[in-house]
């Protein structure tokens, strides 16, 4: 199956078509994809509105998003580790569809105001 991405972080827009692997498991809904740099993109769809955004490869982390929550997580990439952490500000699931608006942080300062859809075709 094809989905469509679409994230906005401050000034850059990202907006692109994979080839997806969607897996309906244990009430969650899974999407595996590889994106454009070649890295495992793994978002799973909790039935208690949590999604997690796992992302392996050159640059590597796992977020945990929970609406109105503020939870941390490591950056890996080859060249430092950090601990960040992501505020989730909105997850609206919907038809075939998944909206996030978060904000990540380093050591408490805001680095990123983020919106991410992602749209099944």
């Amino acid at each position: 199956m094809n989905i469509y991405i679409e994230s906005k972080a401050d000034d850059i827009a990202y907006n692109k078509k994979f080839i997806c692997e969607k897996i309906n498991e244990n009430s969650n809904v899974i999407y595996k994809y590889e994106d454009n740099e070649k890295n495992n993109i793994k978002i799973t769809i909790r039935k208690n509105n949590t999604v997690v955004i796992q992302k392996k490869g050159e640059i590597s982390y796992t977020q945990i998003l929970k609406e109105k929550k503020r939870i941390g997580f490591l950056l890996k990439t080859p060249f430092f580790s950090c601990e960040m952490a992501v505020s989730t500000n909105k997850i609206l699931v919907e038809n075939k569809s998944l909206y996030l608006e978060y904000d990540l942080y380093n050591n408490n300062e805001l680095v990123n105001k983020i919106l991410f859809i992602l749209r099944e075709e």
